[in-house]
Order: C-alpha cells, then structure tokens, then sequence
C-alpha cells in the first residue's frame, strides 16, 4: 500500500522535474507546536518521498509554546519557508502578512474549551469561569471570537491536566486530539466540550502557509510542497498503524497508543477523503476574515485570491484532481504585441490591459498560471507558439483556417465591432471608399486584415506593424483611414489629443475574440476554458468599462464668452448648494425609514422568529416562520409553542427553558425538533432573548431560529460506508452513545466486539487493493447475515480500514457472548479465501477484542472506554497470535466506579 500511493503521486510529479537535475531546493516547514499526530502529513510525505518526488529537501522545525514570535512572522522573517498556523492566520494574511494559504489540513476547527464540573455546559453558562488559555488561542483562534463577549477569568495556560484538579470548576483550552485531550479522557471528573462549531464558527484549522516572497520566486514548487504535504495527510488519515510507526522512527515522544488516539480524533476534524480532499470553500474562508475582523473592530477590503492560492480553492468540481496536479507544474507563457486597450507592453517588461486583467480572472477562478514574455510583432509571437518557445497567445480573432490548424483554440470569450478612423475634414462613407480604391492601413496578420481582404477586396491594404503605426499615417495624409476593433481605434484617438480624427462602424462583421494556445496543450485549453465559464458577465462588463476610454467633446467655448460662461456656472453651482442644504435633512430622513423600512422587510421574509408575551403566547410572527411551519398568521398569534412541539421531546427540556428565561438569562439549544402543520419533523438551532422595554424590565420574548433540518437529514444519509454497506465512524460515534444510553436506562447486558483482518496490509501487497476491497465486502456480509439470521437489531460498524465494530443487546450470560464471537470467527474462516502471507492458517481470519458487561450502569457506559478497552483486547489477541478473540466481562472496583 505504502509503495503503492507512493508511485500513484510520483507519477504526476515526474515529468514535471525530469530533467531539473536530482538537486534538491532546501526548505524548512515550521510548525506551531510540538510534533504529534495532527502534524504526520510532514513526516509521512518525508519519509514515503513525495517531497523528494516534489524536488524539495524539507526539514520540519518542531514549534511550541517557547516560540516567541507567531509562524507567520517567522516566514516574514525569512526563517522558514513554509509553515502550518492557527485559524487566525487567514485575518492576519488578509490585514497584509506577507504569506499566502495553500490548504488546511482540519475542515473544522478541533480547539474546543473544555469544562470542568459540567456534562452540559454551553456559552451561555460559563461567565466568570477561570479560564486557562494559550497566548494563540486567545487571541488567533475560532476559541478567540467565541468567548469574546463573555466575562471569563483569564489565566495562562498550564499545558497539563493538572490544572483541573485544584479546581471545582474551570476551563481550558483544548486541541481535541492532542495528548492533553487523551490525558484529560481518563481522567475520574467529569467535563464537557464546547466546540466553535456548534456556534456557527465553522472555521477551517491548521493553515499551510507558504512566505510571499518564496511563493512569487517558487509558484510550482510551492504547489507541489501543498500537494506533498496533502498527499501524506491522506496517507497518515487511512494508514494509521503505519503512520505510528513513521512517527515513531522520526522520533515522536508519544507512545503509539496516544499517537492512534490522536489520530482517530483527527479524522473527526480532518478534510473528507474526497475529490475535494483539502480544498478551500471560499464563502467560509471570507466569512472567517470577516469574523475576526469584526473581533479586532476593523474592516479591511481584501481580495481572497490574493490571500489563498487558487489552485487550493475548491470550485465545486470544476477542476479536476488531474488538471491541478498539471497546474502545479507548469506556468503558461504567454505574449501580445501593442494591441490597446486589450494590451499595453510597458517599459519595465510586463504588460498592461483588458487581456491581463481578464488572464488574472481566469487564474482566480482555475489557478492557471500565466508568464508574459515580450515580443515586437504578431508575426513574431505566431512563429513562437509554433517553435513551442510560447505556449498561448492571449486574444485573436484569427481563424482555424487562416492559421492551416496549427494551433488550438479557447472557447469564444469575447465579441468586438470593428472601427474605421478618417480625418475629420475627409470623412467618406464605405461605399465611396470602395469606389475609389482608397487605401486602408491596418496591421500586419491582424484580423481586421483577413476580414478586408475577404469581405471587401477593393480597398487597397497598407500593411503596418500596428494600429498606432497606422494613425501617423493617417495624420501625415499618406493613407485614408484605418481599421482595427472599435476599442482600440477608440483608445488610441482618445489618447492622442493631438490629432483627434472621427471614428466610423461601417462594418457588419465583428471581431470573436479566443485565446490561442500550441496544438499540444489541450490540458490547458480546457482549465483556460472552465476558469472563463465561472466569470460573472457583470465580472466582464467591468473590465470592459475600466479599460473603456471617454469620448473628448468636440465642443470648444470661445475665449470672449468664457468669463460669462464662468459666472453662469458658479451661480448654479450656489443654488446647487442651496437646495442641497435645504434638503438635506429630508432626503436623509426618507433614506433612514427607508432603510428602516427594507431591513423590516427582509427579517420579515427571511429570518424565523416569533416574539411572545411572558406566559409564552405568540404575539408577533415572521412571514418566514409561517412559510417554514405551515401555519398561517392568525392560526399561530395568541397560542403557544406547544402547538409545534414534538411528542418525544422531554417535559425536562422545557422546563429548564422557563427556568433560564425567568432568571432573565439567554436561552439557547443547538438542536430542537418540532412539527409543521401537516405533521412533518423540522430541526432548528434556537436562541431566545428577554425583551426589554424602556425601562429596562422583561416584558417578552423573541425566539431566533436557523434551519438545519437539511443537515441533520444529510447525518441520517452520510451514515454507511459505501463500499461494505456497514455503518461508518460517524455513524459509530452518533448511534453508539444512543445505544449505550439505552440500554443503560434499561439496565439490559451489552457485548461490543472490535475486530479487524489478520495481516490485511500484506494481503493488499500480495493480491492487490480490488481483492482486499473484496475480501471486506465478504466479511461484512458475513457478520450483516449472521446479525439478521439471529439478532436482527445489532448495527455493524465499518470504523476505518479493515477495522469493524458491533453491538449486541441482551446477551444473557459471559458464555453466550463467547458462543455469539466463535460462530462469526467460524463463518469467516469458512469462507476460505486463501492468504498466503498469514502463517498461522493461510486463509483469511480475523482477530476480536470484546467487552462485555451484565449489568450496563451509567459508569460503565462511555464510548471511548469501551472502544480502549476492546482495542486492547484485540492487540492482546495479536500478539499471542492472531485469529482467536477474547471476551472479558466488566466489573466494578469497589469504592471509585471505574471498570
């Protein structure tokens, strides 16, 4: 498996260095904190030699909390080259840190608070909690914008559970898969997690950043580091066990059972191994800087892709994997002549212009890279997209035929009328010029040459180098009139005060404009074309109109009523002023009940509230919340929220709402379920405030609700494992602490049995990935039938790799549990699916690690016990062999409740 996805990325990466020479560009990746699991993408692309592949020698400088400056500053510094950072690091690049983003290895933020003395804290109960937090998270994290309207105790961080223990109740800041986190799991107290998430701070975590300075001289290496770095995220997040033991040998502290909890913890928090595997939504990366902006009370303009490298934006599938491992090692080169406004070569060597502008959308919204190179004719650059020392030109109107198919083309991105310039006092229409032959000047192999010659083969063609060429002649009178597109005869009149000549649109045909690219790069012809297809037309009108000049007035004012013509125009200027002052107040006055007025409206017709008297009856309700809940306005005015109640919904929630809205406090639950008019189940997130009238006293209620019922239908959808039809980890960690709460309350016995495949690593090296998955399916299908034939209400969970996991209620006895786990090693074994490389039986078996308790007391239920305690079981089985199980039963120690 290892050589295997190694060889899968090399693959993309070899052509791209073949040839460089086997030299390595040195580059140091600094990271935050102290090495652990969350940073195995390094380590793993280290030792597995994507960055090798890359053409990088990277070292991984540990961080941690010795660090005196943040990673951002030690890449501005020139200390590193690349770094992973907090959350905040995206406001920060934004504010002007000379840095750019190149992914995130957490989709959602994994810093929590955690609560001491509370198994249901929330936001809304921790006010003058002592609070322990590092300098980062107080400051550069989703844990900064989540406490930062509450009244806590601040306190340095300890970095050790320790801290709890002195006191009753307390907070502090928590990586949840780190080596605290696991410290703090077993520890006896009880304490809760508050994560930003659950608030609406659906922040990305862990940036990879890139310095500027590094990312302008390096763009494809930096794209390769990112794409190495995400590779061996991938790796780390499906190959745990292996990744252990890379970790280890690169010397980590942490013993392998801390490193495999930190891992499993990661993949909660990690991208999903998806297509879209590390890319950035960029709705939730300007929301992100817009939040910590409004913490820090400022309001910046930015531009997300000058802060993110669009490579790493996730367009929804408009690029593939395959095209961005393309752009991640090729710039395309492009060249245009003097063609304004489409293009403006300046002196320094870069160009200017419409078609600049328009190549800097497409590589927003595609990550292509584009390098001009300056060249003097049209003729010139055609000769050098053939001879491949050019890849594109970036605009023509030239056809396939007048080129002999040579080249390959954009799809059309642009339609343009062409103009005629003549002298004012000469000024004759087509047909006249066509009778009398005249001569028309226009650039050498321009489009408006093909276009003369095949639509009007009576005017004689002077051939110029180009358009401004073509206007001296003109003003010299050695020519009649010139012709190019519209906006460039316009442009260079407008800019030329001197000679300003009257501009025709005689012609019928128009212009197409496509970009021109060698016969050999469809690759980029198609990223070139998808990049155009997500431009806004307004994105387009834009450009046109910035580049778009302003016609000078031909109207001149005679000197002798000059100073009349000044008097006329500061008198109205006056009683300009004058109404304006008189007016003032009323326009302002309209404009605020207008707006007023508009902000009413949009509440009304999109936000879900209802406003209540104090004893609960409705009094106010949005169009919106009449909409979602099916009930009309009168239906819902004068009645209470009772009317929407589920059935299962427990008198104890609504009682401890009352409670908390009588002590005048905030109200708030991140589910509730309730029913619309014709029966159907809805979920919302809720918060409810006290109203306040002038004088400050209670005098109802508003409730602000957010739908989410599309999300929790989505949990209910994203629960199996696609390929062996079991449950998934998800759907473990959300249905497990159900099962053991159940059957806690009942005080039914329970058997949880954790099991994965006798050297199913070597199987997948032997017989290959297709057999494996194979191998998985059948096993499932064997625990799924004997579940049905027998106990048709256990689940089976597919919990990673070959791993699974299962639960089976109301198992009488210790030996029926035994009995229950031979019978399905027995099944498998039955299937007698040869594996060479396991010694012990040459087929395919399994080795199990089961717990199993009589009496299920709330002690005893925790899922991540239980889970540890089975794991260890499992191991046991392994090294006395493999292919055996064992089944132990819980008891309780006397005088302290643990297992």
């Amino acid at each position: 498996m290892r050589r295997i996805g190694k060889l899968f990325f090399s693959f993309f990466l070899f052509a791209s260095i073949l040839g460089a020479g086997t030299e390595l560009l040195p580059v140091t990746v600094q990271l935050q904190w102290t090495p652990r699991f969350e940073y195995a993408a390094f380590y793993v692309a280290q030792a597995l030699g994507y960055y090798r592949d890359a053409g990088l020698k990277v070292t991984i400088r540990p961080g941690g909390a010795k660090l005196k400056k943040t990673v951002v500053e030690l890449l501005s510094d020139g200390e590193a080259e690349f770094g992973v950072d907090y959350s905040g690091v995206i406001s920060d690049i934004a504010a002007g840190a000379p840095a750019k983003v190149l992914g995130a290895l957490f989709a959602q933020t994994p810093m929590s608070l955690a609560v001491k003395g509370s198994s249901d804290a929330n936001l809304y109960t921790i006010d003058g909690l002592d609070t322990y937090l590092t300098p980062t998270a107080q400051n550069r994290s989703a844990i900064s914008l989540l406490i930062n309207e509450n009244d806590l105790q601040i306190h340095p961080h300890p970095y050790d559970p320790v801290a709890f223990e002195g006191k009753e109740k307390a907070a502090i800041d928590l990586h949840i898969g780190s080596e605290l986190s696991y410290r703090l799991s077993r520890q006896k107290q009880s304490y809760s997690l508050i994560n930003p998430s659950r608030y609406g701070l659906d922040f990305y975590d862990d940036f990879l950043i890139v310095s500027r300075s590094f990312w302008e001289r390096y763009p494809l290496l930096s794209r390769r580091f990112a794409l190495a770095t995400m590779e061996g995220w991938r790796y780390a997040l499906t190959h745990i066990p292996e990744t252990i033991r890379i970790l280890k040998k690169a010397g980590l502290p942490q013993s392998p059972e801390i490193l495999r909890y930190e891992g499993r913890r990661a993949l909660l928090f990690a991208p999903l191994l998806q297509e879209n595997f590390g890319l950035l939504d960029r709705k939730r990366l300007e929301e992100m800087i817009t939040r910590f902006n409004a913490c820090k009370r400022s309001s910046p303009s930015f531009d997300i892709y000058e802060i993110v490298d669009p490579l790493f934006i996730d367009h929804h599938n408009l690029i593939s994997q395959e095209e961005r491992r393309w752009m991640a090692s090729h710039i395309v080169r492009y060249s245009e002549t003097f063609w304004p406004p489409f293009t403006i070569p300046l002196k320094n060597g870069g160009i200017t212009g419409l078609l600049p502008d328009f190549l800097r959308l497409i590589s927003q919204r595609s990550g292509l890279l584009f390098r001009y190179i300056p060249y003097e004719d049209w003729p010139g650059v055609l000769r050098a997209i053939r001879e491949k020392r050019l890849d594109m030109a970036a605009g023509t109107g030239l056809s396939e035929e007048a080129l002999a198919g040579s080249h390959l083309f954009s799809a059309p991105y642009g339609e343009f009328r062409y103009g005629m310039a003549q002298r004012t006092n000469r000024v004759l229409l087509l047909e006249e010029l066509e009778k009398r032959h005249a001569k028309i000047a226009v650039g050498r192999d321009y489009t408006a040459e093909e276009m003369l010659r095949t639509r009007h083969p009576a005017l004689r063609i002077v051939e110029v180098r180009n358009t401004e060429e073509g206007l001296k002649l003109l003003a010299d009178k050695k020519v009649d009139a010139v012709v190019d597109v519209l906006p460039t005869i316009k442009y260079l009149n407008v800019m030329d005060n001197a000679h300003p000549f009257h501009i025709s649109t005689p012609f019928s045909e128009r212009l197409t404009l496509r970009a021109l690219f060698r016969n050999d790069l469809p690759v980029a012809v198609t990223i070139f074309d998808k990049g155009f297809s997500v431009v806004s037309p307004s994105q387009r009108q834009s450009l046109l109109n910035r580049w778009q000049p302003t016609e000078i007035s031909s109207v001149r004012v005679e000197k002798k009523y000059l100073r009349p013509f000044l008097i006329a125009t500061g008198i109205v200027l006056l009683l300009t002023l004058f109404l304006f002052w008189l007016m003032r107040e009323i326009r302002q006055r309209k404009k605020v009940e207008h707006q007023l007025k508009r902000m009413m409206e949009i509440i009304d017709q999109y936000v879900l509230f209802t406003q209540t008297d104090l004893e609960g009856k409705i009094t106010k309700v949005s169009k919106a919340f009449e909409e979602f809940s099916g009930y009309s306005r009168e239906e819902l005015l004068g009645r209470s929220h009772r009317l929407l109640r589920a059935p299962d919904t427990p008198d104890s929630l609504y009682r401890d709402l009352w409670q908390t809205l009588r002590s005048h406090r905030i109200w708030h639950r991140d589910e509730l379920k309730n029913l619309r008019k014709g029966g159907g189940a809805f979920w919302t997130q809720i918060t409810i405030h006290p109203l306040r009238d002038e004088k400050g006293k209670v005098d109802g209620y508003m409730a602000l609700r957010r739908d989410i019922t599309s999300k929790k239908i989505f949990e209910e959808l994203s629960m199996h494992d696609s390929m062996t039809h079991a449950y998934n980890r998800r759907a473990f960690n959300t249905l497990g602490p159900r099962i053991l709460r159940e059957t806690s309350r009942r005080g039914d016995p329970i058997l949880f049995c954790l099991f994965d495949v006798d050297h199913f690593k070597e199987y997948n090296d032997r017989y290959g990935h297709l057999a494996g998955d194979r191998v998985l399916i059948a096993i499932a299908k064997t625990i799924q039938d004997e579940l049905a034939e027998k106990r048709n209400s256990d689940l089976l969970f597919r919990l990673g790799g070959e791993e699974f996991g299962f639960f089976i209620e109301r198992v009488s006895s210790l030996q029926e549990a035994r009995s229950i786990v031979e019978n399905l090693l027995e099944r498998i074994r039955a299937l007698q699916i040869e594996h060479a490389g396991n010694e012990a039986s040459g087929t395919i078996t399994v080795s199990a690690g089961c717990f199993y308790c009589l009496t299920a007391e709330k002690e005893v239920m925790d899922l991540d016990r239980i889970y540890s305690f089975a794991d260890r079981l499992m191991y046991r089985v392994k090294e006395r062999g493999r292919n055996d199980y064992l089944v132990e039963e819980c008891e309780r120690r006397k005088g302290d409740g643990e297992t």
